[in-house]
């Protein structure tokens, strides 16, 4: 992720997810915090990873001189979720107890390994 550091959100960004980061920036503009959300952006190498930013106007002497966004790559947690949906599609039967949640990280973690080969 350190290579979006300093970046335009528009370079970053593909089209469609504009509208949203956008609406963020100009939020942050009026001095008013961005709330957690989820967008996508590019990589250098072209591939595109889901992210969840939120951010903050860095404010001095009463003006917006400039946007703080702290920004997270969350396509381990993208996966798990979709594993968790697999699960309750498949119509297994579970409880949720500390014991299926390890369960549930570690086939999660299994699958994106091998989708790494």
């Amino acid at each position: 992720m350190e290579e979006v550091i300093g970046m335009n959100v528009r370079k970053i960004t593909p089209l469609r997810y504009w509208p949203k980061s956008l609406a963020m920036l100009f939020q942050a503009k009026e001095g008013r915090p961005i709330p957690y959300f989820e967008s996508v952006i590019k990589r250098k190498d072209g591939r595109l990873v889901p992210v969840e930013s939120a951010g903050q106007a860095i404010i001095r002497n009463g003006k917006v001189v400039g946007i703080q966004i702290i920004t997270r790559d969350i396509s381990e947690r993208k996966k798990a979720e979709e594993a968790l949906r697999d699960l309750k599609r498949s119509g297994v039967h579970w409880q949720r107890t500390p014991r299926t949640l390890l369960w549930l990280l570690i086939v999660t973690a299994r699958f994106s390994s091998s989708i790494a080969l």
